[in-house]
């Protein structure tokens, strides 16, 4: 939580907000008095059998600005972001039958596209990556039957780029395999 009390008020994910307290979650960037704070997940110790490889979704498809996922049961479909769309699309390309590659930052950044007027362009990338992770975890929440079990990182970025980090058994992007 945060509470302002500031004359200027505060901004939280780019909505201004004065004399309140407002909640805060994984992503979010608040920006305080010119300063951009950014609220990070910390990894939560793991057991054993949880770190095994374990197929979660059995096709993931990208198609026309929309995402269906075909988990063990049901099918969920959901529109996503045009600049969210384009980064999954390019992170599916790197599925090789078994699992994903990594997007490397200079990509990322080619994705994104101009940044016009933009003076911190890493700050345009952690919100584009924050903005597909909200995505994700949003759709989880809306589809508990059939996403609830799966992992609330679809993406993360390690020394070697970003990654998609599900377990996907088949993928397809505007009607072709990768």
């Amino acid at each position: 939580w945060v509470q302002d009390t500031s004359t200027n008020g505060s901004s939280l994910n780019g909505v201004w907000f004065r004399g309140c307290t407002a909640a805060l979650d994984v992503d979010d960037v608040l920006e305080i008095e010119g300063h951009v704070l950014i609220m990070h997940q910390l990894d939560e110790p793991v057991d054993a059998e949880s770190t095994e490889r374990k197929a979660s979704i059995h096709r993931f498809v990208l198609e026309d600005g929309e995402v269906a996922i075909h988990p063990s049961h049901g099918v969920v479909r959901a529109a996503i972001a045009p600049q969210q769309y384009r980064l999954l699309s390019e992170l599916a390309r790197l599925w090789n039958g078994g699992s994903f590659g990594a997007l490397d930052r200079d990509r990322e950044f080619d994705l994104l596209g101009g940044i016009a007027g933009e003076t911190d362009p890493h700050l345009r990338l952690h919100q584009a990556r924050a903005r597909l992770r909200r995505w994700w975890r949003n759709l989880r929440r809306e589809h508990p039957r059939q996403l609830g079990d799966l992992s609330s990182d679809l993406i993360r970025a390690d020394s070697n780029g970003l990654r998609i980090t599900l377990d996907i058994d088949a993928v397809s992007i505007d009607g072709v395999t990768p």
